[in-house]
Formats: C-alpha cells, structure tokens, sequence
C-alpha cells in the first residue's frame, strides 16, 4: 500500500474519543514498526497523537522542546567562550556530544514525504522553495542544527584541519542551505582561486541582505587582490561600500589611490560580468511576497519581506508600499 492508502486507512480507524485514539493509534505504530516506511508513518501517528493531547500535555510537550533549544544555546555560547579564550580543545570537546545527539536525531530526520531544515528566518525558505522547487514538504526545526555545525566548523577551521572543517560545513549546508554565514566559511576555506570566484558569484543568488552583498563584493575584491589587479579590487571595494559602511574598505581603497591610479569603472566591471547590485530575482521575489501579505492585511509580514526589498533596491514603489502601512 502507498503512504497515503496506509494513512486513509489508520484514520479510518478512529473513533473521535481522544483518549481511546491515542491507544488505537499507539497499536499502529507498532504495526507498522518494521514497514519499509516506517519513519514516515511512525512521524504521521506522532502528529495525530500530539493533536489528541490535552492542552497540558502539549504545553509540556512544547517546554520540553524549547528547554532542548535553551540548552543548546547556552552550551554554544559556552563553546564561543572557550574559542575567544583560544582554548579550542576544551571548546570542541563541549560541542562534541551535542553533535553526536543531533546525528541520531529522529525527531527532525528527511524522509519521503518531507525534509527538514533549520533556517534562521521566512524569506530563507521562500527562497529555496523559489530556487530549488523541492518536491517534498520543506518543515523547519525549531532547533538551530545548522548553527551547531557551523560552530563546529568554525573550531576545526581554527585548529588547521580542513577536511574536518569542510565536513562540517557541508552538514550546516544541508541543514540551511540558505545561510549566508555559512556559504562565506565554506568560500573562505577554498584554495583554487577560481573556484573562489565562481562560487562568490554564484552565492549572489542566495544574498539578501546588504551586509552580505557587500561581503561578496569584498569577496571580489580580495580576487583581484590576489591577481594583481588593483583597479578592479578597487571597483568592487567601492561597490561593497554601496551596502555597508566600512572604515576598512575605506582604508583599502585609500592605499591603492596614487596620481597615477585609474580605477575600474562600472562599465568595466559590467564587461568583467560582475553581478552589480542585488539578485533582481531576490529583490522581485521578496517584494511579491511582502506585497501579497500587504493585500491581505498582514501588516507585520508584509512589513518583513518589503524591508527586505527595500533594503536592497531603494525602489520607490517598495517605499510608498510600506508608507501605506504607517498611515
């Protein structure tokens, strides 16, 4: 039988007395125990049984998951401690256990009906359903284990060991896909120079905030940097400052200038195909949603994804949209 046969049929079976459900219901988890689909029923059943639950029991139910995340935070901020101290034995072996615990995790585990990711905010998983088009449910956990990875990442990265480093990352990727701060370790660890740019390039397409653009651009810049190529380096500092203001890139910018020096200008990087400017992919898609909420009268969230777009556009219809709102 198909999930969906099996599923029609488990409910089929109930009877609408909470209490005797939850019986019937625990019967069927042990029926279908050794079923080729197993998790993904077992996860169906635990959802009906949660549903059957009296309000106490689920408030319970929701405490505990939230002192797990409570933990886990005050244990990464133990972690960072140890790693400012420069004690990153001691930090890696605080970490260790939690990501033991996170790979036998169940709770949270891809299946065939749907995956799991642990993004940090809505429009990051608008943007993989836009980009990637899953075919299966995208759910996100209400624990960071993208951030846990990373951290992970970030310990091995300081002790010098790369292949355990990049490990990491990849899991943190696959956990968030989407993060920013993980895409810029996972660059920062490569060595082909090339490869650094093309995956700076590619990573526009996931950018949507100006602090993350601009770190692309010095991502850019760093490029030409190393290819002796000062007039370009300094094209892409300029436009990094164009969404963050950075005394550092100031500085950078300054040592290159000499009365001889002729920077790059922004039809030469154009012709270089630099991507100039935010992904208009991202900015139309963040503008569309934030627009939607607007014509439903779901203020707060059209506020969200129009800040979003302003932010990256300056655009005046995004502007008058959110004015809109305050009057």
């Amino acid at each position: 039988m198909s999930f969906d046969t099996i599923m029609k049929t488990i409910q089929s079976g109930l009877t609408g007395n909470n209490k005797e459900d939850i019986v019937y219901l625990k019967e069927q988890m042990q029926k279908y125990k050794d079923h080729p689909m197993q998790e993904e029923i077992h996860r169906e059943i635990g959802k009906m049984i949660y549903d059957r639950l009296d309000a106490n029991q689920q408030q319970a139910y929701q405490v505990s998951i939230e002192k797990d995340q409570k933990q886990i935070e005050q244990t990464l901020k133990e972690v960072n401690y140890y790693r400012e101290k420069k004690e990153l034995d001691k930090a890696v072996s605080i970490i260790r256990p939690i990501i033991k615990t996170m790979e036998k995790e169940t709770l949270f585990k891809n299946d065939q009906i749907q995956d799991y990711f642990s993004f940090h905010e809505p429009f990051e998983q608008a943007l993989y359903i836009y980009l990637e088009k899953p075919k299966k449910k995208v759910s996100t956990t209400p624990v960071m284990y993208s951030d846990v990875y990373y951290l992970y990442a970030s310990l091995w990265k300081d002790k010098g060991d790369p292949s355990a480093c990049k490990a990491a990352l990849e899991k943190a990727l696959a956990w968030n896909p989407m993060s920013a701060k993980v895409h810029f370790l996972y660059m920062s660890e490569m060595k082909d120079l090339e490869k650094y740019f093309a995956y700076t390039k590619f990573s526009f397409q996931y950018m949507f905030h100006p602090c993350d653009l601009a770190q692309l651009y010095k991502n850019f810049a760093a490029y030409y940097e190393k290819k002796k190529q000062p007039n370009y380096q300094y094209g892409c500092l300029g436009l990094s400052l164009q969404f963050k203001d950075d005394e550092e890139v100031k500085k950078q910018m300054q040592a290159l200038e000499t009365p001889t020096f002729v920077p790059a200008t922004l039809e030469d990087l154009k012709n270089a195909n630099l991507p100039i400017g935010a992904d208009q992919t991202v900015v139309g898609l963040a503008y569309g949603y934030g627009k939607t909420y607007f014509e439903k009268k779901q203020f707060d969230q059209a506020r969200y994804y129009l800040q979003i777009a302003y932010d990256l556009s300056h655009a005046k219809e995004v502007k008058d949209l959110m004015a809109e709102m305050k009057n």
